[in-house]
């Protein structure tokens, strides 16, 4: 998922770009009081809904919980009232797994090619010629979020049919993945590339000996390297759009300093290979960038269970020509763990992408490993969380053990809601399908988990993450998969709250509203206890605080959502 977003980037100059400015002005204690009451307020204290009357903010912080009438003696006859109006008040969601670059390239400049507009392999060729004939003379034709496990037939585009004089029309094609693992090309793109048939590596898939132009893992970065890049500015103002509306070191610090940025705290994860290449860039843990903190380092133990290259110990139900049947291992065992033993000992949080169980064992045993070597570093003595990324197919005895280590997993719950269908009679058949996410076992064995959307593979949706974690319904149909993995609501809230602000070590300041944590809240229209599990996506969020400035309100008469903070 992160190897074209650099690629897009490289010897981009951001660093003029920055302009550092502080997005939340703070004020005087009387001038910034506020008394937030008359509503539903959910503080999330203890990781319960812990209800309240009455809030009181003091310079972006919240200085008292409880009763109306205290608040308003404790805050002064000069503080603000805010009136919930009968609305409901809870914490701001914490979105811990998304892909800021590439998210801002997909929502911009990349043609879109989700299973909600390319239904078939036809009406995928349509889409690449209808942006064919309007791209600029030889420039690259790139698609985004092509998914064949969800649309009929579920054909891989390959060179012949990238080829097709209808279709590309001449362009460099590339057609990137919906699972960020794999990518589609044609002639023309391997040309450009400098890449042809005698090229051995296993990423690069053949039949007969021919290149298929279906690319695997770091393939993937290879021809990207040839694409065409937008301009510094264009970058910058691309993840300022995706910021508002929902990688490199130095878009990161453009992006988070820039004037016109949504005030956000951002946290953020070295990719292995970042570090690989510049030591010098992770010396010590944390790494401040712009406005952004930097304390993970991430891996890749497989691939895409969609994209039939997350390593899984039972054969896929259905594979692609071509393709093994049991995924990709991106590493062995002792690489694997000197890898994250080496960042492990410099102090920083390790975060590994491990989908199939294939991929979970050896992720398992490899922490398992450094913690016996590096006993000081281990989370029973640090109380620093380190983490597996999705866990899509997964046993129950992983979840048992990976409890056990003490580390904690963050899952893409929306694999239930889109790809459920798909894993179910296509990819995974219906044992493995119904305990994909297994949230509940995950409570009950006293896992710690929290919810993603790995965005741009999913949108940053938490109230659909809510809806799809206490019901499991999947998208477009009424059928559940995996009841048994449903949990409560409070269990599903601590995922977007309280359990990811414990991950990012940032606990005592985010995740639930209690005196001396950030006033970041969200004031929804109805309040989300006593509403059916299946409306929780359609609540509607009219208000977004930030440190007890309000930056978003969604008014019934507002001619505008966003607020600009004073600056």
């Amino acid at each position: 998922m992160d190897f074209l977003a650099p690629l897009m980037l490289r010897n981009l100059d951001f660093k003029s770009l920055s302009n550092p400015s502080s997005s939340i002005n703070k004020t005087t204690d009387d001038e910034d009081s506020k008394i937030l009451k008359n509503g539903t307020i959910i503080t999330m204290a203890g990781g319960e809904f812990s209800p309240t009357d009455a809030l009181v903010v003091k310079q972006g912080t919240i200085s008292y919980v409880g009763s109306a009438d205290e608040a308003e003696r404790i805050a002064g006859p000069s503080a603000k009232t805010v009136d919930l109006g009968g609305r409901c008040l809870l914490p701001g969601s914490i979105e811990p797994h998304l892909h800021l670059v590439l998210s801002a390239l997909a929502n911009e400049v990349f043609i879109p090619m989700s299973p909600l507009i390319v239904t078939s392999t036809d009406s995928a060729k349509a889409e690449i010629a209808k942006a064919a004939k309007t791209s600029k003379r030889d420039a690259w034709v790139v698609g985004f979020v092509h998914d064949p496990s969800r649309i009929s037939g579920h054909l891989e585009l390959t060179r012949d049919i990238l080829d097709d004089e209808t279709v590309s029309l001449g362009h460099p094609a590339y057609i990137f993945n919906l699972s960020g693992h794999i990518a589609y090309v044609n002639s023309e793109a391997f040309k450009r590339a400098n890449i042809d048939d005698s090229i051995e590596d296993p990423n690069f898939q053949k039949k007969d000996g021919k290149l298929t132009g279906v690319l695997f893992e770091l393939a993937v970065n290879t021809v990207a390297y040839s694409i065409s890049q937008p301009s510094a500015e264009e970058i910058v103002s691309y993840g300022q759009n995706t910021l508002e509306s929902q990688s490199d070191i130095d878009i990161v610090t453009a992006v988070t300093t820039q004037q016109s940025t949504v005030p956000i705290r951002y946290f953020g994860a070295f990719a292995i290979y970042t570090v690989t290449a510049d030591p010098n860039l992770a010396k010590t843990s944390p790494v401040i960038v712009g406005k952004a903190e930097i304390s993970t380092i991430k891996f890749w133990a497989d691939g895409s269970t969609q994209g039939f290259t997350a390593a899984v110990t039972e054969p896929y139900r259905n594979t692609p020509e071509g393709m093994d049947p049991r995924g990709i291992l991106n590493y062995s065992a002792k690489d694997l763990q000197d890898l994250m033993g080496t960042w492990l000992n410099k102090g920083f949080r390790l975060a590994v992408h491990a989908n199939g169980d294939a991929a979970v064992d050896r992720t398992l045993d490899s922490y398992e490993a450094i913690f016996k070597a590096s006993p000081d570093h281990a989370p029973k003595v640090t109380k620093v969380l380190h983490r597996i990324e999705h866990l899509t197919v997964v046993r129950p005895e992983q979840i048992e053990r990976a409890q056990a280590l003490g580390i904690s997993v963050s899952q893409t719950i929306k694999h239930v809601h889109y790809w459920g269908p798909t894993f179910l009679d296509y990819v995974l058949g219906p044992k493995r399908a119904a305990f994909i996410g297994p949230l509940n076992s995950d409570n009950k064995a006293g896992l710690i988990f929290f919810l993603h959307s790995d965005s741009p593979v999913t949108d940053v949706e938490p109230l659909l993450y809510l809806r799809t974690a206490t019901t499991r319904l999947m998208y477009p149909t009424t059928d559940v998969l995996g009841p048994d993995e449903r949990v409560d609501l409070v269990t599903a809230l601590r995922g977007v709250t309280t359990n990811p602000a414990m991950q990012l070590g940032i606990a005592d300041k985010a995740g639930s509203l209690e005196v001396g944590k950030a006033a970041d809240m969200v004031v929804l229209d109805e309040d989300l206890r006593s509403i059916d599990a299946a409306r929780l996506d359609k609540l509607i969020v009219k208000q977004t605080w930030i440190e007890g400035r309000c930056v978003y309100d969604k008014s019934a008469d507002a001619a505008h959502e966003r607020v600009t903070p004073e600056l």
